[in-house]
């Protein structure tokens, strides 16, 4: 029978019956525990964690300031918003003194007084981001160790659904010539990023493309995080009026000219300051508050989903690169219970 592998070794089931454990290295394989075999494959998988466990401690021997480090140089192709964010939160382990311990020490108790010494001294939510990238870097080292329940960042309540009149409010508060950003949202689940960062050459008939996002801070467009991000998505024809309009109104002719503008020059991409500035206050001016420009996409997503779309359509309509992120726009009621149930075929002749 095929060897289960466990990344740094295997178990293999003898002829007689019992279980060999061997763990990986350079030069092959080597067996920890020579003449030593397991009764079940279970024991022969937990003698090889523990001994893959001490392997890693014992290249561990860095502080947990250096490793955090060393793993935010190695992944520096990450977006720079997302670096920026890491690097704040490696100057608040930096100030801590477990910084400075060494990473093969690290045992359930010491992980334990670190929570406490960050939690004396960081909100709960900063203490979370802190706990959450030092779980990232160090976990794969520290096997074996429990990092506590409820320590790491949750993921959000699901967002409440704005009904359809909302959602015309928001659009019309807008000041005309910034009115597509809410229709792109709302209209075909666009981030705001993405919105800002679309060009004339983006837009087609009846169609819109995606291939990234204006970074924030700053007048140029970044790729997106994974190749999800990049597609093509049909719009309705009321969304495509407004484009159009829009187009002929407030966009230069150039193939590269920015879909939204600031109101000075018009050649000048909206950054994300402003676009919030005014998303504000047309806002308070619909009277529909604590309301983002990310609740429009989920908004367009959750009724995409409602209208019969499979979660494989709803994964590439919304650019995520994985089904368990598209479970959010799921929002399920009796009304379209009933209206599921009609579509299909009935089980017994009437």
């Amino acid at each position: 029978m095929a060897k289960p592998t466990y990344g740094d070794g295997s178990c293999e089931k003898l002829p007689s019956g019992r279980w060999r454990a061997r763990i990986r290295l350079d030069d092959g394989y080597r067996n920890p525990w020579p003449g030593r075999t397991f009764d079940t494959r279970k024991e022969a998988e937990r003698a090889l964690l523990e001994d893959v466990t001490r392997e890693l401690r014992a290249e561990s021997d860095v502080t947990v300031a250096e490793a955090v480090a060393v793993w935010l140089d190695s992944n520096a192709a990450l977006a720079v918003t997302t670096m920026i964010t890491y690097r704040g939160l490696q100057r608040k382990i930096e100030k801590r003194q477990f910084a400075s311990s060494s990473v093969s020490q690290l045992t359930t108790q010491v992980l334990d007084d670190c929570w406490r010494e960050l939690t004396d001294n960081e909100t709960k939510l900063q203490s979370s981001k802190v706990w959450s990238l030092m779980k990232c870097v160090l976990g794969t080292r520290l096997q074996g160790v429990d990092w506590g329940k409820g320590r790491t960042v949750e993921h959000p309540k699901a967002r409440r659904l704005l009904d359809p009149a909302e959602v015309v409010a928001l659009i019309d508060a807008h000041p005309e010539r910034y009115r597509i950003i809410p229709i792109l949202a709302a209209g075909a689940g666009l981030r705001a990023g993405e919105v800002l960062g679309l060009q004339r050459r983006h837009v087609d008939a009846g169609v819109v493309k995606v291939t990234g996002s204006l970074i924030k801070g700053a007048g140029r467009r970044k790729p997106p995080k994974t190749a999800a991000g990049v597609r093509d998505l049909a719009v309705d024809a009321s969304v495509q009026q407004w484009l159009d309009k829009h187009l002929s109104e407030w966009v230069g002719s150039q193939p590269e000219a920015w879909v939204n503008t600031n109101s000075v020059r018009i050649d000048t991409v909206l950054r994300h300051t402003m676009q919030s500035r005014i998303y504000r206050e047309a806002r308070e001016k619909a009277g529909v508050h604590t309301v983002g420009v990310h609740d429009l996409r989920h908004y367009h997503l959750t009724m995409y989903g409602q209208s019969g779309s499979t979660l494989v359509d709803l994964e590439r309509r919304a650019g995520h690169s994985n089904l368990k992120s598209v479970q959010i726009y799921a929002h399920a009621d009796k009304t379209r219970d009933a209206e599921l149930v009609d579509r299909m075929t009935p089980l017994l002749p009437t």
